[in-house]
């Protein structure tokens, strides 16, 4: 039942994570507009506050990566409120940003590959 309730959370947590590299790349597609960056705002909100209350399996590769992941978050988080609140931007303004910890791009893959494992 653990296990299960664990997948349930990382399967919700892959699933925004899609949602989120959708809204990336229409991001880069349409000039880099705030519009889409606010939705993916919102979402690594949502993963962020998931992966802060996951208890860890006992997998030292998941755990790693997880903690990757919430490095990334907490620092592109309060970056991107920071930016939002000098700028001011409106939806169909450009908005760029940097110097954050770049996101784990293996996450996936070793999230799914635990939850296959432990069906």
């Amino acid at each position: 039942m653990i296990e299960t309730k664990k997948n349930k959370t990382l399967l919700l947590v892959l699933l925004l994570l899609k949602e989120s590299h959708e809204e990336y790349k229409k991001y880069l597609r349409h000039g880099k507009k705030f519009v889409y960056t606010k939705k993916i705002r919102s979402i690594n909100q949502d993963v962020y506050d998931l992966l802060k209350t996951y208890t860890v399996p006992n997998s030292p590769e998941l755990a790693a990566v997880i903690k990757d992941v919430i490095e990334h978050l907490e620092q592109w988080i309060p970056l991107w409120d920071s930016q939002k609140n000098k700028l001011i931007p409106n939806d169909n303004d450009t908005f760029v940003f940097g110097d954050y910890k770049r996101y784990p791009k293996n996450f996936e893959d070793i999230a799914n590959s635990y939850i296959k494992e432990n069906q």
